[in-house]
């Protein structure tokens, strides 16, 4: 163990600075991401532009594909145009001298000197990290480490990391150049500002930043000798050594003002820099520093040290300097290796080298060492060299060289194998001053042990699940596992790094191992310290080595892959000291059987990197299984376990540059693989897949095991690259949720497939492996969370997109399976069932099953609707329902994933006044408030007409659509007609209406959604064309007109009755038959009648005719006919006689208009009704049909409400069709079964348990019911889509409580069953002691319900609905709100001998609600159970008056088919 790093003010005390100063970075850095709130305000805060260096320009163009991916996926601040890399110049290599040279020149061309103005960071990445083969074939820029930079539970990249600890530099150092390289990280404290005088003169050199080493780190480092005197201070100062700051680790030195250039902001003078010098040499300039304990301070340890070298910041000033020296001397500066570090800094400072010596020194660069020569006597490569030197010095020489020590700070360095591992695995310092710590060595792993955990706090331990990131269960802690998948079983030892690596089952991995990008088979052993990186090949290796293999095959379509395999220590490129597993490198070729002529070509230095040793294989497994025999081979010892041996590699073929062919096939060497063969692209498409391989597990057991969404990033931190951002849509979102579901069904697959082989079982197939034309309703429910777990947390942008997501996800679980189903409704339902049975018919005949689908129920055939007449208008009534208990278990998706209960009864209500009937005292009937009209329209084709009557609170008003595309839009809730548009779209237009939602979550291959085919000269199908096939003639227009007598948003299921009423009046339209579903043992609510059509002339009542005016004269003409010639009474005489007949002719002509109009309104009256006794014919001609059946028709409903986006459930359809207080239940077909339901059978099936109340027990507790309108209404799509967010988030508490709700709705059942066994005498007068017992049972039960619904759903609550609850407490045994809440109807039962007048007053006296007001209604309870409602006077005592007769007995279960 080498000497220990001094510290200054104890190891504790840093280290904990150093975590201090990079989680502070860490935070400020993420508001600069995307989405945070710092992302549109950088001026001054980051870098103005990012330069990456590459060798050349086809690794620039891997540079520039891994920036694009980081930037899509929001893991870099700024816009993408930041962003540049600049291959270095062609030719030999030159350095990062003269790498950075080339990047000014190519700025000052691009853009100007923009440094002047700017600050700009510069990463030297050039090269292929031959010593660290891992990060030589996409870049040393784009190597992982174990933090998690952008929050997104993914490594982060070497780029990234220098980005957060960079993160204050930009605002605290003047315009100019900061360079690093890009396999460096600095760990320190907080930075303070440099002042302007400190600002101003780095503006002129260079300002370096220093660290403080031991000795040795020295030899291989640049060294500065600073004051001796001014450095001792500053360590001093900054360790506190006056004690204000022994408690800040963050505080600033403190300094002399008289010594501002000197000190300033802990930055010194540097009186010379040495390059890689010996200790000797190190000594002789006064660079050694004593000890901390020497320095007098108590706290420090650690032996003499150094002050080494990193990254430096070039002012603008000398920018423009070297700018002029590389624009006036390009030959002399070409191909020559210049060294930044070297060759500009140490001619500068206070006191350089006056000998200069260091223009002769070759020794320690590359491209000069690597010929053979030494110190002094270097050939022309050489004297250029020293020339080009000779220039840098003459132009920097005399400029400041100042240095900012950062003590304390750790230089973490990843370019060797040693380093790398040392630094991701094993220094737990290191580790822990990574930001974000505890990402630490679990950066990227997830596991079932860490889901199930209630808190997810700061120790996250690596103790993996089958198939997700982490290890398996044998591994312990203190492995370090990036972005990698570790199977069930598969052990990982301690201190290894496994980076993109796919371990299998059982496989084997020993102690301090470095991994990348392998696939390592099921059952194989990596012994400890093995170094393995797989490479994918070219296709001019591929051809080398004479494999074939698929490009759109799996491990991301490679031509072909090698395996290197190493020590972790080896020495990879020092001739006759290279070692390949420990034994030198020729001998371990001999080991190999293989000739040194056939692994080195002549004049190639024998060195480990120029070996052609490693065989190439058509898969990454096979090149895995074939490095470990190698590595066997040379070791001497059996492999642990053989793998399998694929991808047959044969000689011949044409080879790739010297690449060795022998009897085994193709090898290839480090150097080849790297520079030459690698496949960039397909390493990148490989990780992605991986990546998705492991989102797989996750996805599958997080929707498995129904987290809450708000949890998922905390428990599975790999989600997090896949929030949702601002600029997200709905259907990126919706495409990206549904992608992930799609990879836990591979997941599900290749577990399956792997279990099979394993256990030799015969494959029975899955549903997940059957082609659908979309995603199945699972899928896109399952879709629907992920979406809102992919929510930023907060509600910050993307939100709301994440939430429409959600809302299409579960649009389309609805309404997709009637695009997948024949027509259900009218003439085209029969004409699809008499082809259906036709090819069942056919494939019967031929042996074969009828893949196609089912046809519809058979009784009446297609050739009844046929036969039928054409009617020209149905009208249906429908009652309105009051719901009691079990309400939102119906609401999808809850009830498309449980199973719902509700109880619930329908209702006449009298809301239309007098003038529709009454008592003789003008109280209103109660009446089927509910009634739509379906009609025809002759002449006028292609014409939908919607008319909307008036209504309480709702004025008349109607519509004209005349194509497809207008119907069609119905997803606004606000609009009118948005019902009428769903409801004919749905019926007249089925597939149509339902592409669109389908279409919404169906993506092609490639994320795009499906192109339609080209139609050619095919007209699309017109309205008018789509009318005529519905209502089986042409020329035809249609009118559908409703009337709701009730409030708009009254809570008593108006829109949902509405449209099965509207249904229901189309379909029978179309088919000229009466539609009689079959529905057990109960009796359908709702009646229809053929009528005269709304539209048709109504005779006008006889017009008088108009009486004529009387002459008049005026004074001046009577004057004149009196003062005549004595003619004047003579004519006055005939004139009045003329008067009297032509009054006597317009009598007549009066009195035969009158007896015509009569004549005529006698024809119109007759004629009229005549029709009508036509159409009450016709009703009673039609001929019944059952389909669709009422199951369909209920879920037709539930996709009406989708379509307008309002998402209700099935309680008030169902509620208002049957008559009978019910229980009805509901729940998938395939609820519990593995196998999903396809087509119209994946949507709710209905089950119905009718109470048992016979006319005593109906009529008691007709009069125990009163009915409030709260004077409010609401849109209840509105208050349902919390409820529905809620249960899709899996928000703790929802499921228990919506099964509650349920329950309740059972009791309450079984309270009425209880109540209608009594005996008729129970129901006497005020009634019995147990009638009255059932019914405050109800009523208790109805109180918890309400208690249960307002906690969880505070919205269903308002002031008005609050303050008549309290209004009418004192008067009932308990009270609820119907429907969605917020407003509309309470249903209220009241206490034994409370008149329904003192509930009347009492809603009359609440100031809160002072629109509240009793309304009249019926239950309608069936035969002898339609007990009269309690209205205002309370005269609704009697029973009967209801739709049809309800069945006697109650409390079965009947299933609706």
């Amino acid at each position: 163990m080498g000497p220990m790093a001094p510290h200054f003010r104890g190891v504790d005390t840093e280290q904990r600075a150093m975590v201090a100063g990079a989680e502070a970075r860490l935070r400020e850095y993420r508001r600069m991401l995307p989405g945070g709130d710092l992302a549109t305000s950088l001026e001054g805060r980051f870098w103005d532009a990012v330069v990456v260096t590459a060798a050349n320009e086809a690794q620039a163009g891997v540079y520039r594909a891994q920036l694009d991916q980081l930037h899509s996926r929001g893991q870099l601040p700024g816009e993408r145009t930041r962003y540049l890399v600049v291959p270095d110049p062609p030719g030999p290599r030159v350095g990062s001298g003269g790498a950075t040279l080339h990047v000014l020149l190519r700025l000052q061309a691009d853009v100007g000197p923009c440094w002047r103005r700017s600050r700009i960071l510069l990463l030297h990445a050039g090269g292929y990290s031959e010593r660290s083969p891992a990060h030589g074939t996409l870049g040393k820029a784009f190597a992982q480490i174990p933090m998690d930079a952008a929050n997104m539970g993914a490594p982060a990249t070497m780029l990234e990391a220098q980005l957060v600890y960079l993160q204050e530099l930009p605002a605290s150092t003047p315009p100019g150049i900061f360079i690093s390289a890009a396999d460096v990280v600095l760990q320190m404290p907080a930075l303070a500002s440099l002042d302007e005088a400190t600002m101003e003169r780095a503006s002129h050199g260079i300002l370096a930043l220093g660290h403080a080493s031991t000795v040795a780190i020295g030899r291989s480092h640049g060294v500065f000798v600073c004051d001796r005197h001014e450095l001792v201070e500053l360590i001093r100062a900054a360790a506190g050594d006056g004690k204000e700051n022994e408690n800040n680790a963050n505080a600033a030195p403190v300094r002399d003002e008289n010594r501002a250039v000197r000190t300033g902001a802990g930055v010194i003078e540097c009186a010379r820099c040495l390059q890689k010098p010996s200790d000797a040499a190190m000594r002789a300039a006064n660079a050694v520093l004593p000890t901390p304990a020497g320095m007098g301070l108590p706290n420090g340890g650690g032996g003499e040290w150094v002050l080494t070298d990193s990254a430096f910041h070039l002012g603008w000033r000398m920018c423009d300097a070297l700018v002029n020296l590389a624009a006036t001397n390009p030959e002399a500066l070409a191909g020559v290796e210049i060294c930044a570090y070297g060759d500009f800094m140490q001619p500068m400072g206070t006191d350089p080298d006056p000998h200069a010596a260091y223009l002769k020194r070759v020794d320690h660069v590359a491209s000069v060492a690597s010929s053979g020569q030494s110190d002094g006597a270097y050939d022309s490569k050489g004297d250029r060299l020293a020339r080009a030197r000779t220039l840098v010095s003459g132009c920097v020489r005399g400029r400041p060289l100042l240095i900012r020590p950062l003590l304390p700070s750790r230089f973490v360095h990843v370019g060797t194998m040693p380093e790398l591992l040392s630094h991701t695995a094993v220094d737990v310092n290191v580790l822990a001053a990574y930001p974000a710590a505890h990402a630490g060595v679990t950066v990227g792993t997830w596991d079932s042990g860490m889901m199930e955990t209630a808190g997810f706090g700061a120790s996250r331990r690596s103790i993996g699940a089958d198939g997700v990131w982490g290890s398996g269960r044998s591994s312990g802690p203190g492995a370090c596992m990036l972005a990698s998948h570790v199977a069930m079983g598969a052990r990982v030892g301690h201190g290894s790094l496994l980076a993109h690596c796919d371990v299998h089952a059982l496989a084997t991995v020993g102690s301090g191992c470095l991994l990348h990008d392998v696939d390592l088979p099921p059952g194989v052993v990596v012994p400890p310290g093995v170094f393995m990186h797989c490479v994918p090949l070219n296709e001019a290796a591929a051809a080398g080595a004479g494999v074939v293999a698929d490009a759109n095959g799996p491990s991301g379509g490679a031509h072909c892959w090698t395996c290197i395999v190493m020590d972790v220590k080896d020495e990879v490129k020092s001739a006759g000291k290279s070692t390949l597993l420990g034994v030198p490198v020729a001998d371990a070729a001999g080991r190999l059987g293989l000739d040194p002529i056939a692994v080195w070509a002549d004049g190639e230095a024998r060195t480990t990197t120029l070996a052609r040793l490693f065989p190439v294989r058509s898969t990454s497994q096979d090149a895995a299984t074939a490095a470990l025999e190698l590595l066997a081979k040379v070791r001497g010892v059996p492999p642990g376990t053989p793998g399998r041996r694929g991808g047959r590699s044969v000689r011949g073929g044409s080879k790739p540059g010297h690449a060795a062919v022998t009897d085994e096939g193709l090898r290839v060497s480090v150097s080849e693989a790297l520079r030459v063969l690698a496949d960039h692209a397909a390493m990148s498409r490989r990780r992605d897949e991986l990546r998705r391989k492991v989102l797989g597990p996750i996805v599958r057991q997080m929707v498995r095991k129904e987290y809450a969404a708000d949890t998922w990033l905390d428990r599975a931190p790999p989600l997090r690259s896949f929030v949702t951002g601002g600029g997200d849509t709905a259907e990126t979102c919706t495409k990206k949720a549904l992608e992930l579901v799609k990879l836990a069904h591979s997941y599900a697959r290749a577990r399956r497939a792997s279990r099979v082989e394993r256990e030799g079982l015969a494959s029975k197939g899955s549903d997940d492996d059957a082609e659908s034309p979309g995603p199945s309703r699972r899928d896109l429910l399952a879709a629907g969370r992920v979406a809102l777990a992919l929510s930023p947390p907060g509600g910050g942008p993307g939100a709301e997109a994440a939430e429409a997501a959600a809302r299409r996800c579960l649009r389309a679980a609805v309404v997709s399976p009637f695009a997948r189903v024949a027509p259900l409704f009218g003439r085209p339902a029969a004409e699809a069932a008499e082809k259906a049975a036709f090819f069942a018919t056919v494939m019967s005949v031929l042996g074969e099953e009828d893949p196609g689908e089912a046809p519809l129920p058979p009784a009446p055939s297609a050739a009844a609707v046929s036969r039928s007449g054409i009617i020209a208008a149905v009208r249906t009534e429908y009652p309105a329902r009051l719901n009691l208990a079990g309400g939102w278990t119906d609401t999808p998706p809850f009830s498309l994933e449980r199973r719902g209960a509700v109880l619930h009864v329908p209702v006449l209500t009298a809301y239309g006044g007098a003038s529709e009937g009454g008592n003789d005292d003008g109280v209103p009937e109660v009446t089927m408030p509910i009634v739509a009209t379906a009609s025809r329209l002759p002449g006028k084709p292609g014409l939908v007409m919607l008319v909307s009557e008036p209504g309480p609170g709702v004025p008349g008003s109607h519509e004209e659509l005349r194509s497809v595309e207008e119907l069609l839009q119905c997803d606004d809730p606000s609009h009118p007609f948005a019902l009428h548009r769903a409801c004919v779209a749905l019926t007249v237009a089925q597939r149509s209406a339902a592409a669109g939602p389908a279409g919404d979550v169906t993506f092609d291959k490639n994320g795009d959604p499906p192109s339609r085919p080209d139609a050619g000269n095919v007209r699309p199908e017109g309205l008018a064309d789509v009318l005529t096939r519905f209502l089986g003639a042409p020329g035809m227009g249609l009118e559908l007109r409703t009337r709701v007598d009730l409030p708009r948003g009254s809570g008593l299921g108006s829109s949902s009755v509405l449209a099965l009423a509207a249904i229901h009046a189309l379909h029978e339209l179309s088919t000229g038959c009466e539609w009689r579903p079959s529905v057990g043992d109960a009796t359908w609510a709702g009646r229809s009648a053929v009528v005269v059509p709304p539209w048709s002339p109504v005779p006008a009542e006889p017009v008088a005719a108009p009486v004529p005016a009387t002459a008049t004269t005026t004074d001046e003409a009577t004057g004149e006919e009196e003062g005549g010639d004595g003619e004047g009474e003579s004519g006055e005489a005939a004139k009045k006689a003329e008067a009297e007949a032509k009054a006597e002719a317009e009598r007549k002509e009066k009195e035969a208009k009158e007896k015509e109009a009569k004549a005529a309104a006698a024809a119109v009256a007759a004629k009229t009704k005549q029709r009508e006794d036509n159409a009450a014919a016709q009703t009673k001609s039609r001929p019944p049909i059952a389909w669709p059946s009422a199951r369909d028709a209920f879920n037709a409903v539930l996709a009406v409400e989708q379509l307008m986006t309002t998402g209700g459930g099935w309680q008030d359809q169902v509620g208002g069709a049957l008559l009978g207080m019910r229980l009805t239940s509901a729940a998938s077909a395939d609820l519990g079964d593995p196998h999903e339901a396809k087509g119209m059978d994946a949507l709710p099936d209905y089950e119905v348990r009718i109470a048992r109340l016979p006319p005593a027990a109906a009529e008691f507790l007709s009069n125990r019911v009163a009915c409030v309108f709260t004077g409010a209404v609401r849109l209840a799509a509105t208050v349902a889509r919390g409820v529905v967010d809620a249960w899709q988030r899996r928000a703790p508490g929802v499921e228990e409580a919506l099964r509650a709700c349920a329950a309740m709705g059972k009791d309450m059942a079984d309270a009425f069953d209880r109540l209608g066994a009594l005996p008729a005498d129970a129901f006497v007068g005020e009634g019995g002691e147990d009638a009255n017992a059932e019914l405050e049972a109800v009523g208790s039960i109805l109180e918890r319900h309400k208690v249960l619904q307002e906690r969880l759903w505070p919205s269903i609550n308002s002031p008005a609905v609050a303050a008549l609850y309290a209004a009418v407490a004192p008067h009932a045994t308990g009270s609820h709100i119907c429907g969605a809440g917020n407003g509309g109807h309470i249903v209220v039962f009241m206490k034994p001998g409370v008149d329904v007048q003192a509930v009347a007053d009492a809603v009359a006296g609440c100031a809160e609600a002072p629109d509240a007001r009793l309304v009249r209604m019926r239950m309608m309870l069936g035969d002898g159970g339609d007990g009269g409602g309690a209205g205002v006077r309370g005269d609704g005592a009697s029973g009967g008056g209801g739709v049809g007769d309800g069945p006697e007995g109650g409390g079965k279960r009947r299933r609706i088919a």
